[in-house]
């Protein structure tokens, strides 16, 4: 897009960034570069492409140069802008630990109120680090606690009983523990998802060949439940239905049908090796 031709609405886009030229004088790099982070903190964070166009647009439109134009794909986030020195590109990625809700809200009310003038934009970077000191708001102790609650009531609509319940509880807490293991040794999300499926199926088809439980299905399926990406395929679906985010909700989507995939084949394998 040529200069000047920029509008508000058309500040986020889905065209491949061009190459970048000479260094951006500090203060339009800078400028650039929160943006860009504002995106980058709101979409790691599980929120929607939408979402982040529109504090891309509220933050863009008081700090950046006007005619800065912002890409989003599934792992980076990218701008284009022109200064005196030359055009510039800059480039962000997107690094996916878990979702979490509030930053992401955080960041959309920032925007807001960068929008309205009540947030000073010279102090967007500090506000940006305020925001992602936020912790995660619940504790692995509590996550747990979620998942064997889930998987226990996963075991009753499936049928089971009081022993599918508990192997279900067992198995959960065996994957859970495997994944925590790996997240600490920063392994690949995708090995991780496979590895924890994998352990936490094979832990429930030893205990139904132990005897512990007859109903394998209410104990092997609800240990598993809470590895599902149900979020990561929402907002994959959001964005894939809003055209102007088509292609980082393909590839938000495709992300998460691999996970379901790798989910059934750890399955398949720890259910085979568990002698199911």
């Amino acid at each position: 897009m040529a200069s000047g031709q920029i509008t508000p609405d058309s500040r986020v886009t889905g065209i491949p960034m061009r190459d970048a030229a000479l260094n951006p004088p500090a203060g339009e790099r800078e400028a650039v570069d929160t943006t860009l982070r504002a995106a980058a903190l709101l979409l790691q964070s599980g929120g929607s492409g939408n979402g982040a166009e529109l504090a891309v647009i509220q933050i863009a439109d008081r700090i950046a140069p006007p005619d800065a134009t912002f890409t989003f794909a599934g792992n980076l986030v990218a701008a284009y802008a022109t200064a005196p020195g030359g055009p510039f590109s800059l480039v962000l990625p997107i690094v996916t630990n878990g979702a979490n809700l509030e930053r992401a809200s955080a960041i959309e009310v920032l925007g807001e109120r960068v929008a309205s003038g009540e947030t000073d934009p010279a102090t967007i970077p500090a506000e940006l680090d305020r925001i992602a000191a936020i912790p995660d708001p619940y504790g692995p102790w509590e996550i747990l606690l979620a998942a064997v609650v889930a998987g226990i009531a996963w075991s009753m609509l499936l049928g089971g009983g009081t022993r599918e319940a508990l192997l279900a509880v067992a198995a959960t807490a065996v994957g859970r523990g495997v994944q925590v293991a790996m997240q600490s040794a920063r392994m690949p999300p995708a090995l991780v998802v496979f590895i924890a499926a994998a352990a936490a199926s094979l832990a429930a088809a030893v205990g139904v060949r132990a005897g512990v439980a007859v109903l394998g299905d209410a104990a092997s399926i609800p240990a598993i439940a809470w590895l599902i990406p149900g979020l990561a395929f929402i907002n994959g679906l959001i964005d894939l239905l809003s055209i102007r985010h088509a292609a980082l909700g393909i590839q938000r989507t495709m992300v998460a049908l691999v996970m379901f995939l790798l989910i059934g084949a750890a399955i398949a394998i720890g259910v085979a090796a568990g002698g199911g």
